[in-house]
């Protein structure tokens, strides 16, 4: 695992985007749970511990953090070995940002 500013910046960002998710996903209408998939392989090649919503629900527009995370996959620096990795964390952040944006949009509508 990284542990420079950039992976810091990028789990945190993830772990925002789980935290005004999670709650959305448990909702009535359950779209959001079709985000689910690409969120947990977020969760998995992060290392980040799934969330149990409780309390209040942050605001925020997770594509926002996503994109934002997106960013500074490709900023950060690892070695060799760990490139795939980081493409494989690039790719993920992108599926996971694309599901958000056709629910959101879809929530919208």
């Amino acid at each position: 695992m990284q542990t420079s500013d950039g992976w810091i910046q990028i789990a945190d960002l993830v772990q925002g985007t789980e935290e005004i998710i999670e709650p959305r996903e448990l909702e009535e209408s359950g779209e959001w749970a079709m985000t689910a998939f690409n969120r947990c392989r977020l969760m998995e090649l992060t290392g980040l511990e799934p969330v149990v919503p409780y309390g209040e629900v942050p605001d925020g527009e997770p594509s926002l953090l996503l994109e934002e995370a997106a960013k500074a996959v490709v900023r950060i620096a690892v070695p060799p070995e760990r490139v795939g990795w980081r493409l494989s964390l690039a790719e993920a952040l992108q599926c996971a940002l694309a599901d958000v944006r056709m629910v959101s949009g879809a929530c919208d509508v």
